[in-house]
């Protein structure tokens, strides 16, 4: 009977032997340990306990071998400091930074986590404490060597308070249980920062002053809640503050509106305040609002919205901070605001002073700044000249995110990585990124059906996207596999596949938004929801949704990578190089991301019923997964029917309005299916920022606007079709391709057909030669195909060949006959065949220039199977109010081409195009798979001026 206790103990020793965890651990901090070191510790304790093992904190007594001993704190923690050099942490990491070390041999076993500051060590813990859970009992003392710092000195949340919630007593911003998760989640997601702006009003979409809620003025008794409910308020401020801090999360407020008050028990939004009464009033709030509220990490204001003059900010905030002796930083957005006139503003203000310009307007789209010169969209949705030195302010790139993904889920790692990377853009030290529910609710009022429910709060739903966004800021090389064991721990065996569907899925919104970009603004285009038709007001004052005629003039976001359908289809026409990505590129893009993502959902094994949180979770993610591909397929129709209807509106061949037709049909298939699933899963939403309802479905977008394409082709055709077999003289369409491959044959004529002496057709071509042109006409009869068109294939002569054809058209009909060009011989079509549409390949590229230097050297490869026609070299200043230019390469030495560009303290961005003889053009770098320009960063000189606008304005090129 004493076997077994002997047996036990030979487990347990070899156990011990391999490294894995025994009896537990006992953790060791000191007695003066910061709040976020001691949550650390727990979360270590939390992760030990949950595989069943003891945990001890600061144990009277050691515990009895083989225990661990783990110790844990900052680099000036004593302790913690000689555990960890002990174990061969040669230098302390810096702010933020930590290192793991552990041994488990003769010596003892021991773990050791030191931190460059509290912060740092409470995510050596965090890191320790996942480490643990994840691997299990299968956990090893040799997987947690690690040394990591924070890539970004500032990883934001960028969330709003409501007016409702300020208003409701029981509401989240009242409940210390969502703070108190929300705020962890905030920790383990290494963010260092939640940048609270405010307030904003769910239903007006208004921002009302924050300051009448948390402050009474007593000179302005009418103005705001009431001295009661502002202490309230101010302490419940406070409270939020201090938790923030105790797991290492600093707090902002920024005050968006500086005139508009409440009045205490009223709907309304209370009376207005002017010119020095204005002042005089946010002057008191603020600074009673400072003496108040303690701890908070950095203050702000809106200047170019408030209304105001920038010294108006100057003589009230700034005012207020230098009379209460106050030294927090100050923080502005850059929106509708100029450098030079920000710049005096915090003159003589001791603490650091932040700006936030917008990243790629109030959207997120794509994971680069794209929006790189004025051409396209107004300066102030980008981050202008702020890269400029001399400055005395540092860059907090604001991502409105929200106004892309406002409900569905999201969740990519390679975009996160690249958007992470790109925010060190004129030394930027970080971002701030409005979350989901930055305009929508934070309580589950999304799912309709009751037993679909797993969570209170939308950062429970949201968990992922958190988690990914914030780690990544502090880590963009993080592994792959850490995700894929989280989706697994929380989700079981269908995890990793959830997550792979989750990942591909989460490309469609942002593709589809990026290319057809309805506006920057939050206000301008809500890609989840809409049918991509814009909306305006008529003489009324009613909104009238446009149709596909005006689909077809909206332009991407990234102009210079991307080639709006009008531009695309003109090059198309006129025989133009066009290197940039077009709409059937986007179309077959977007194909091939659906099909894969419905493949990864296919393999994501689900039970018949999802009984758990999780499986209700993941059913959650299909869902949005499976609206997302409804979304983009009915995109990539709809781009392929305002294509075709652009080739008809230019050549008048009826095949591309039949075209148009065909593919609008399937895209209104896709969108049925969307607000199908859609209404059955979700609520009607809130959605009063774009879509002016709080009762959104899509199947009111479905019937407002989606129909309304399908009628329009309809009556164009209709109109057309009437208009063409009652002219007098035949009236005769063609779209012509001005360079085909060789073989490619078939021509096809847009003629009418009808009436009692049908019509007949004619091709009649020649070819153009490198021996001179032939002077011969061939004529070839066209057969009658469907409808209104005529088709004929160039005989094997002429399209057999590398070569060029010249040809026309010419209908009879009643005796009459027209010809197609109607110069006919005199001006034909002209159509190149070429033997291959391989484009160049544009490899490595170098620049030599920088601080100083009056211009920079550009060395490309650029390797083509067929000869060069050229290379081009665009570039501009780094600024985004800067124009792109463009200058010709030249062979330096086989396949390498080189330039010189000028150089000036504001920086260079620069890209390259090439093209080959026969026309194939490339452009790089790709945006699809990296930023789409190289950068040389701004420097500063001494004694520069400070300029609102760049040198070197004159005009350039523009998409």
């Amino acid at each position: 009977m004493r076997i077994f206790p002997r047996l036990l103990l030979a487990v347990a020793f070899a156990l011990a032997l391999s490294g894995r965890w025994a009896l537990g651990a006992d953790i060791y901090v000191a007695a003066n340990a910061p709040e976020p070191v001691r949550f650390g510790a727990a979360e270590v304790a939390r992760a030990i306990k949950a595989l069943g093992e003891g945990a001890r904190l600061n144990p009277e007594k050691p515990g009895e071998p083989p225990v661990y001993e783990v110790f844990l704190g900052a680099s000036d923690d004593a302790r913690a400091w000689k555990a960890a050099s002990d174990l061969g942490v040669k230098a302390k990491p810096g702010a933020e930074g930590f290192s793991i070390r552990a041994l488990d041999g003769g010596r003892g076993r021991h773990v050791a986590v030191v931190g460059g500051d509290a912060v740092g060590a409470m995510y050596g813990a965090l890191e320790l404490a996942e480490r643990i859970s994840l691997a299990g009992k299968r956990w090893r003392v040799a997987d947690v060597t690690t040394d990591q710092k924070p890539y970004l000195e500032v990883r934001a949340t960028n969330p709003f308070i409501f007016s409702q919630a300020l208003d409701d007593e029981t509401s989240w911003f009242y409940n210390r249980d969502f703070w108190k998760g929300y705020l962890e989640l905030h920790a383990r997601s290494r963010y260092n920062l939640i940048d609270i702006h405010a307030a904003f009003d769910l239903h007006t979409t208004y921002f009302p002053n924050i300051y009448p809620y948390f402050t009474f003025v007593p000179e302005f008794p009418d103005v705001g809640v009431g001295a009661k409910r502002a202490a309230k308020n101010v302490a419940m401020l406070n409270w939020i503050i201090e938790f923030a801090a105790s797991r290492g999360v600093k707090v902002a407020l920024m005050n968006y509106n500086a005139a508009t008050f409440r009045n205490p028990g009223k709907e309304q939004a209370g009376r207005q305040l002017n010119g020095p009464e204005t002042t005089d009033y946010v002057y008191r709030a603020c600074r009673q609002f400072l003496e108040n509220v303690k701890g908070l990490w950095m203050f702000g204001f809106r200047i170019g919205e408030s209304g105001q003059r920038e010294s108006f900010f100057g003589d009230t905030y700034l005012k207020a901070l230098r009379d209460t002796g106050s030294t927090m930083n100050v923080y502005t957005r850059s929106w509708l605001a100029t450098r030079s006139k920000i710049l005096p503003i915090t003159e003589g203000h001791k603490g650091a002073f932040y700006i936030e310009p917008k990243y790629n307007g109030e959207h997120l789209g794509l994971p680069y700044q794209a929006i790189t010169s004025p051409k396209s969209y107004a300066p102030s949705y980008s981050y202008e000249d702020y890269t400029e030195y001399p400055r005395n302010y540092k860059i907090l790139y604001q991502v409105r995110a929200c106004g892309t993904h406002r409900v569905w889920h999201w969740g990519n790692r390679d975009f996160a990585r690249r958007m992470v990377e790109s925010c060190r853009l004129g030394d930027g030290a970080g971002f701030t990124m409005e979350p989901l529910t930055a305009y929508y609710p934070l309580e589950d009022v999304y799912l309709r059906d009751p037993e679909t429910k797993y969570f209170t709060w939308a950062f429970e739903r949201d968990w992922f996207w958190y988690e990914l966004w914030g780690r990544t800021g502090y880590d963009p090389a993080l592994s792959g596999d850490l995700w894929k064991k989280r989706f697994e721990a929380r989700y079981g065996a269908a995890g990793p596949a959830l997550l792979a569907t989750l990942e591909e899925g989460s490309k469609i919104i942002p593709l589809l938004y990026s290319y057809h970009c309805l506006g920057p603004d939050h206000r301008n285009h809500a890609p989840e929801f809409e049918s991509g038709n814009n909306v305006r007001n008529d003489l009324r004052g009613r909104r009238v949704a446009d149709g596909l005629e005006r689909f077809i003039r909206v332009i991407p976001l990234d102009t210079v990578s991307m080639a709006d359908i009008r531009s695309w289809v003109a090059a198309r026409l006129e025989g133009r190089s066009e290197p940039r990505f077009g709409p059937l590129d986007f179309a077959r893009e977007m194909d091939a991301i659906v099909a894969r993502t419905r493949d990864l959902r296919s393999k994501v094994k689900q039970t018949e019923r999802a009984q758990s949180a999780s499986d209700r979770h993941a059913r959650h993610v299909l869902v949005d997964m499976d609206l997302a591909c409804h979304m983009g397929a009915y995109y990539a129709e709809k781009v392929r029917a305002a294509t075709s209807l652009e080739f008809f509106n230019r050549t008048q061949n009826l095949d591309d309005l039949i075209a148009a037709e065909e593919a609008m049909d399937r895209a209104i298939g896709h969108f049925e299916q969307l607000a199908l699933l859609g209404d059955a899963f979700y609520n009607p939403l809130l959605e009063t920022l774009r879509m002016k309802t709080r009762q959104f479905t899509w199947t009111g977008e479905l019937k407002d606007r989606v129909y309304r394409d399908r009628f329009e082709l309809q009556a164009r055709e209709a109109e057309f079709a009437g208009k063409f077999e009652s002219a007098r003289d035949p009236l005769l369409g063609h779209r012509p391709e001005p360079q085909r491959t060789v073989g490619e044959a078939r021509l096809t004529l847009t003629a009418p057909r009808g009436g009692k002496a049908p019509a007949e057709a004619f091709l009649l071509w020649r070819r153009l030669g490198s021996g001179g042109d032939d002077a011969t006409w061939r004529e070839v009869k066209m057969a009658a195909g469907e409808r209104f068109s005529f088709a004929a294939d160039l005989p094997k002569e002429a399209a057999g060949q590398f070569g060029a054809v010249e040809y026309y058209f010419r209908v009879e009909r009643y005796g009459r006959a027209a010809t197609l060009p109607a110069e006919g011989p005199a001006a034909p079509f002209v159509t190149r065949f070429v033997p291959e549409r391989e484009a160049p390949v544009i490899g490595p590229s170098q620049a030599k220039g920088g601080k100083g230097d009056r211009e920079a050297e550009v060395r490309v490869k650029v390797t083509d199977g067929s000869r060069l026609a050229g290379v081009t070299l665009h570039y501009k200043l780094l600024p985004s109010k800067a124009i792109w230019r463009r200058k010709e390469m030249a062979a330096v030495r086989d396949g390498v081409y080189g330039t010189t560009a000028p150089l000036t303290r504001s920086g260079l961005q620069y890209y390259f195009t090439a093209v080959d003889e026969h026309g194939n053009a490339a452009q790089a770098p790709d945006f699809r798979a990296e930023t789409p320009y190289k950068v040389i960063e701004s420097w500063e000189e001494a004694g520069a001026p400070v300029a609102d606008t760049p040198a070197e304005q004159e005009a350039g090129e523009g998409f």
